[in-house]
């Protein structure tokens, strides 16, 4: 197998992979997203430009309150 053949293999296999990710992402963690807007602990999440993933260690969620101007 020469250098090209093993190349386009390799990005069809990534490829594969990558769409096979993101479909259980979305049935995983879909809704756990669209309730709070963050990912929860424990979900498993891939980048799909780099081609790595990983998983959701810990998230923290912040309020801030800005003053109103005095009127």
């Amino acid at each position: 197998m020469n250098i090209t053949a093993l190349a386009d293999r390799l990005e069809q296999l990534r490829v594969a992979r990558q769409r096979s990710i993101r479909q259980s992402l979305d049935a995983t963690t879909g809704q756990a997203v669209s309730l709070r807007g963050t990912l929860p602990a424990g979900a498993r999440v891939f980048d799909t430009v780099s081609g790595q993933e990983g998983e959701v260690v810990g998230g923290t969620t912040e309020n801030i309150v800005v003053s109103a101007p005095e009127k």
